[in-house]
């Protein structure tokens, strides 16, 4: 296991130049599927979600072209076949954008349930919700997405719940769609408003990315374009609050001052001295001895792991235990703000899973939230033992 080894105590003084964002790149090479043609893309961060993304690409027929660290020509123009690679889609969450755009290409596409990083339960079933609005119909089978259409037709596509995911594959799917489509409940992200405006330098015709309802025009053809991946706000964010951490003295290069607005409020509140250069948009962040303390307000999700373990006496398996550990997204939030509990079980070392310790976890679990006194959503991510 790799492993990063930090020695602290020194303040960190510099300039840092910020990569692409992740997650704009992530969905801008995807949708360079609908172009049909070359796009030349700059600002594209070396990262492993990007190299997975550029490999699928690559194994369905595009040309690929590194012209410089950040600088790529990606041809689609020889894609033929809407299928991604089993292994390769499982191994990133991006995976799942090439469902909106191959669908919204070829009409069809086949792509397996999206893996990548353990960040909790992240369902496809508002993505699933707006193919079929588009007049797609979904199959899942066997851990794949089946997608097939004889054409899209623009419609309304309400989402029950904010999804950056299903925002950029309703961009996708619908950007040369028949007629009009509102997405309404859109999410607002940067990327998201990346994405559109990508999209609309290849000819789509999109309207309102940013807010929550997105108008898109569907247009007959796109065609191949250069453009430029934002920079990574999370990178930007967390170089500021290292330079606040440590007492340090930094300017970050290559941001968007805009997109930095409420770290940049929080850390001016508690006493951090963060300067936006004029000419360039330079963001320099000066750290002090003392700060004064702040609420953030978070999403309100926590977590609870349940582990689960099966001990061996005399070649007989005993019934392990389990044990609950509350995770807060890093930040703490106060029990009575917490309004939906993700829950997921470990497998135990010997490589299986004991349901009766891990039921009796999620029992206990649901007794524990019950106390809090409030609604709270119980989610099972691993979807096993639900019924406890």
């Amino acid at each position: 296991m790799e492993k990063f080894i930090i020695k602290g105590g020194t303040p960190l003084k510099g300039e840092v130049q910020i990569s692409g964002a992740k997650n704009a790149a992530v969905a801008i090479i995807p949708a360079a599927i609908l172009a049909a043609d070359k796009c030349v893309l700059e600002n594209v961060p070396s990262i492993s979600d990007v190299e997975v993304a550029l490999e699928i690409l690559s194994s369905m027929g595009a040309e690929i072209k590194r012209l410089s660290k950040s600088k790529i020509e990606v041809d689609t123009s020889r894609i033929t076949d809407g299928t991604v690679p089993y292994d390769l889609a499982r191994s990133t969450r991006g995976s799942s954008y090439f469902l909106g755009a191959l669908l919204g290409r070829f009409k069809k596409a086949s792509v397996p349930l999206p893996g990548g990083c353990d960040l909790g339960s992240r369902p496809i079933d508002q993505h699933i919700k707006c193919f079929e609005a588009l007049g797609a119909k979904a199959d899942i089978k066997h851990g794949i997405v089946d997608l097939s259409a004889d054409k899209l037709i623009g419609t309304q596509i309400y989402f029950d719940k904010v999804t950056v995911g299903g925002t950029i594959n309703a961009l996708l799917a619908c950007a040369q769609a028949e007629g009009l489509t509102i997405i309404e409940n859109a999410a607002k992200e940067p990327h998201i408003v990346d994405l559109a405006n990508f999209l609309n330098s290849m000819g789509a015709d999109i309207m309102g990315a940013g807010t929550d309802v997105i108008k898109v025009k569907g247009v007959s053809k796109l065609h191949g374009t250069e453009y430029s991946v934002i920079p990574d706000q999370i990178e930007a964010g967390t170089f500021m609050v290292a330079a606040a951490a440590t007492c340090g003295d930094i300017t970050l290069k290559n941001v968007i001052p805009k997109h930095l607005e409420p770290i940049t409020a929080k850390l001016r509140k508690i006493g951090v001295y963060v300067e936006i250069e004029d000419e360039t948009d330079n963001v320099r962040v000066v750290g002090r001895p003392h700060y004064e303390g702040t609420d953030i307000k978070t999403s309100g999700e926590a977590y609870i792991e349940v582990y689960s373990e099966q001990r061996q006496d005399s070649g007989t398996d005993k019934v392990g235990y389990a044990v609950l550990h509350i995770k807060d997204n890093g930040i703490g939030i106060p029990a009575k703000d917490i309004d939906k509990v993700f829950i997921k079980s470990y497998t135990g070392s010997n490589g299986r899973n004991n349901a009766k310790s891990t039921g009796m976890g999620l029992y206990i679990a649901k007794n524990m939230c019950g106390k809090l006194g409030h609604n709270i959503e119980i989610k099972s991510i691993e979807g096993e033992y639900t019924s406890i």
